[in-house]
Formats: structure tokens, sequence, C-alpha cells
């Protein structure tokens, strides 16, 4: 035989009230169908809501550009942990997104902060995400191609600096 735990106090009050919460929940929906048949409330009320979606959106930017100028200032360290949580939730996964240069600039961003703390595996490491995240881009090819000149080339050119450039040749002749 089991015991069933008792009901918590909110579910209790909320059978109380049931009519009530129903009632209430009516006027909000008879209300707000009489907002947004009105033309003059009805602008007013998506304009506002509007704004609120644009400047909800724009905080990727800010928070890009906040980005950026930790690694302009040199905090290399702090520019790292900031860009590597923004990456975390930055909401472009692929290429198709409307914030798609916003997230390769992020990744750029988070390449050099690491290849100026001497992170020289996680930079290559995230230049090839640059490459991934938009393979037709020859820019992110040539950019993987000259971190790996200057990371993993010793007297002569790296295989993978060779082969980037290769890349960016048949991707973009004219480069």
């Amino acid at each position: 035989m089991t015991a069933f735990a008792p009901f918590p106090a909110w579910r209790g009050w909320v059978r109380r009230h049931e009519r009530t919460l129903a009632a209430l929940w009516l006027a909000a929906v008879a209300l707000l169908l009489v907002i947004l048949a009105l033309p003059p409330t009805r602008n007013a009320i998506l304009y506002r809501v509007q704004s609120l979606s644009d400047r909800w959106d724009a905080r990727w930017t800010s928070r890009l550009a906040r980005g950026d100028a930790l690694v302009a200032a040199g905090k290399n360290a702090d520019a790292a942990a900031y860009l590597e949580r923004l990456d975390r939730v930055f909401p472009a996964r692929n290429a198709r997104h409307v914030r798609d240069k916003e997230r390769e600039q992020l990744l750029v961003l988070l390449a050099r902060s690491y290849e100026a703390l001497g992170k020289s595996a996680r930079a290559m490491a995230t230049y090839n995400r640059l490459v991934t995240f938009d393979s037709l881009n020859y820019h992110n090819h040539y950019l993987r191609a000259m971190a790996a000149e200057r990371l993993l080339s010793g007297w002569a050119i790296a295989p993978e600096a060779r082969d980037g450039f290769a890349g960016v040749l048949k991707l973009n002749p004219n480069h």
C-alpha cells in the first residue's frame, strides 16, 4: 500500500477560489480583446510590445560590444570568461540566423582572447568552430589558416595553414 503525500497548501487555496479565478481570467481575456478591437489602443499596445521586443533583442549587440571592448583593452582573461558565457547562450546556432555575423564576430573575439592568453589549442578549436559555423565564408577559412600559421608553424608552414589557404582559394579564387 502506498502512502499519498498531502496536497500542498496552495492547491487547497486554488480549489476554494476556483470560480473567482476563472471569472478573473475570462474578464482579463475579454478586456484584452476589447483593447485590441479598438484601433487607437491596438496600435499603441502593439507598438509598445514591438519596441519591448526590439530592446530585448538588441541586448545581444550590446553584450558583444562589451566583449569587444574587453579584448581591445587587453583584458584577455576577463574577455575569455565573458565571451565563453556569451557563447553558451547566444541565439545564432547556424548560418541562417539573423545574427550569424555577430556569432562569427563572437567566435573570432573568443579565439583572439585565447590566442593572447597562450591557449593555442583552444584558439584553434574555436577557429575550427568558426569554420564549421559557416563553411562557405572564405574569410572564416582565411582566419583559421592565418591562426594555424601563427600558432602551429615552426620553420615551415603547418599543413593546417597550407590546407586552409588552399581552401580559401578554392572558395574565392580572387582572394
